[in-house]
């Protein structure tokens, strides 16, 4: 009886219908143009990097974009002497879209905390790689609305 119920208990917990969220978003059908991007220039290109599939892509679907994006670092802790221990990494982004008469705005925004390092050049790089990994989840995310205006 147990044995039976072991079973049981596996199939149904299998079957829970999981799927990750950006599962499918390589495969949505989007043309992305962009007429205008402002604000800070390395995030505004990491972006344009991460959305070069959308932006030569042939389909009809075609969003037209309005980027404007801020990002800055913030001190979030200091020690007893003054000095920054801890930052506080933030980038918003204000995305107008028109799609096929239809306009948009989505704000979209990441906050990151990290510790300082005595080492700038390690800490400039490790600054550049959360710039990045913003980057990625920001068009993840867009992408995400885009399909959603369809």
């Amino acid at each position: 009886m147990k044995k039976l119920f072991l079973i049981i208990l596996i199939f149904t917990l299998s079957n829970c219908g999981y799927s990750p969220l950006y599962k499918n978003i390589q495969e949505q059908d989007i043309k992305i143009k962009i007429l205008n991007l402002s604000g800070d220039e390395n995030f505004n290109h990491l972006l344009e990097t991460q959305l070069i599939e959308y932006l030569n892509n042939e389909s009809k679907n075609e969003y037209q974009l309005s980027i404007k994006s801020t990002y800055f670092k913030k001190d979030y802790a200091k020690d007893a002497t003054g000095k920054a221990i801890e930052f506080q990494l933030n980038l918003n982004v204000e995305i107008n879209v028109e799609y096929k008469g239809k306009k948009k705005t989505f704000l979209l925004s990441e906050r990151f905390y990290t510790n300082a390092s005595d080492d700038k050049f390690k800490q400039k790089n490790y600054e550049e790689t959360i710039l990045k990994n913003f980057a990625s989840s920001i068009k993840d995310q867009l992408i995400m609305r885009l399909s959603a205006i369809q």
